[in-house]
């Protein structure tokens, strides 16, 4: 398959920073398939000085990264190091959660592809640093300083591909592994990025291939918890959709089934990953979509984010009374006239009611 970059119109959205979109003209010069994505929140450890991305090579795994601002800094190499070795942990175990994503040795289980994380400095002007051979040592495979430099120390252009970004791999996998297929892509991109996927209620039924080859880490047991749901990608629109990040009121106008509270969960996810110190309401009239809603949420992971509310309308309004007014509506559901005061007061200033996207 062609390379894919997520977003594909990343020219036009304001959200993504210079650094990101350098990395994606480079992707979609350098790559010839795979995904490449960038402002992803994997498990919730983004952060708006530091962006996170992946890319997923068919053929050679994964990689996932971190892009820093400012100087890259030598005396800080050991706590460089430190930050790698926790999210590519804390990455490495969301994806054992996955029945697509594992073989299993016994009662042990490790991903079938190769997978590492990495940090990128692309601010750090090259020959600028100066770094010890201990420093180099602590680094390397870790961080890259020169990521985004267009020409190499011989003259000719430099590729991606250059940087053997998949050397050094940490983290135990299955040595046998030839190629990821498009279900473990979209199993990678659920766990990961799940603002980009359409997640179905339905279960698939898939065994765990036992590999008794593969390498194993003593406590990373099967645990019978691990899962599979029905998996789609979003088309280029609705990703494009989106990433649209602009401020005031939108109307989305389509037929039923077309896929509107798909859009509207993941912008949700974006929203509530990009704006993590304020809160994201996506409310609804019908309780069975609410539910859908919150089972979408349950299969994402935003960490230790709790800035995303999930409810009906009916349940918004009994919950401001409730905790606000320090009152009870008349029934299990808002009336008419308890929303059209709810409204009034919160429009008043009497109830301080503040979300950053609603």
């Amino acid at each position: 398959m062609a390379i894919r970059l997520w977003p594909e119109d990343f020219e036009r959205k304001e959200h993504i920073t210079k650094a990101e979109k350098s990395l994606l003209r480079s992707a979609a010069r350098n790559f010839r398939s795979g995904h490449f994505a960038v402002g992803i929140d994997p498990v919730g450890m983004s952060t708006p000085v530091v962006k996170m991305g992946m890319y997923i090579s068919p053929d050679e795994g994964l990689i996932t990264f971190s892009v820093y601002q400012g100087q890259f800094l030598p005396e800080q190499a050991g706590m460089y190091r430190m930050i790698v070795e926790m999210t590519e942990n804390k990455i490495y175990t969301r994806l054992l959660d996955s029945k697509l994503l594992i073989v299993r040795n016994g009662d042990f289980k490790t991903l079938k592809f190769p997978y590492k994380h990495m940090i990128l400095f692309p601010e750090q002007k090259i020959g600028k640093v100066a770094v010890t051979d201990e420093q180099k040592e602590q680094l390397q495979g870790y961080a890259a300083i020169d990521f985004f430099r267009p020409v190499s120390s011989q003259g000719r252009e430099k590729t991606i591909a250059d940087l053997r970004i998949f050397d050094g791999i940490r983290k135990a996998y299955d040595t046998s592994f030839t190629q990821l297929n498009d279900l473990e892509c979209r199993a990678i991109f659920e766990r990961l990025a799940p603002e980009y996927t359409v997640v179905m209620t339905e279960k698939e039924h898939i065994s765990v291939t036992e590999n008794r080859a593969a390498v194993t880490e003593a406590d990373l047991r099967i645990t019978g918890n691990e899962k599979e749901y029905r998996t789609f990608f979003l088309d280029e629109y609705q990703v494009a959709q989106v990433n649209d990040m602009g401020t005031g009121h939108r109307v989305i106008l389509a037929n039923p089934g077309a896929g509107k509270s798909v859009l509207l969960i993941s912008k949700a996810f974006k929203y509530a990953s990009l704006f993590k110190e304020s809160k994201v309401l996506l409310t609804c009239y019908n309780s069975n979509l609410a539910d859908s809603y919150n089972f979408k949420r349950a299969c994402a992971d935003f960490g230790n984010n709790n800035n995303l509310f999930i409810m009906t309308f009916h349940k918004l309004v009994k919950k401001i009374y409730e905790e606000r007014l320090k009152t009870k509506t008349e029934s299990n559901i808002a009336s008419d006239d308890e929303i059209r005061n709810c409204i009034s007061m919160i429009r008043s200033g009497r109830i301080d009611l503040k979300f950053k996207a609603v």
